[in-house]
């Protein structure tokens, strides 16, 4: 791939977005996201397709509504093999990695083998 550029998709759980500082919060310091956000984009008019964590998740992924594909709860994973965006950036020739909790995925992107994280946190 010529010149890639770099992806990287922050997602936090219960931080409404006027709890940053570069949302205009002038109590809250948040310097490392105030500068994450100052170089890449910001999408500062967004809305969630679903109150709970692991269907909102998906439908990012997926591009897809949750509903749509019957994922309501938390304990639903996205099943292999079903098109989602980290999928397609590889496929594109970007690497792909989730770090802290996966809400998505049963099984990890890593490499070009998928690990599966132990409560540990080691790979297997």
């Amino acid at each position: 791939m010529k010149n890639p550029r770099n992806v990287v998709v922050l997602t936090s759980d219960e931080m409404r977005a006027d709890c940053l500082g570069y949302m205009g919060n002038p109590d809250i310091k948040t310097p490392h996201l105030d500068a994450f956000a100052q170089k890449g984009i910001v999408f500062r008019n967004h809305f969630t397709v679903h109150g709970k964590c692991v269907p909102s998740r998906i439908a990012m992924m997926t591009g897809r509504y949750c509903h749509t594909d019957g994922f309501r709860t938390i304990t639903q994973h996205l099943p292999a093999g079903q098109p989602n965006l980290l999928a397609t950036l590889r496929e594109h020739g970007y690497e792909s990695a989730v770090f802290g909790h996966n809400h998505v995925w049963d099984d990890l992107f890593h490499g070009e083998e998928k690990h599966k994280l132990r409560s540990d946190g080691a790979a297997d």
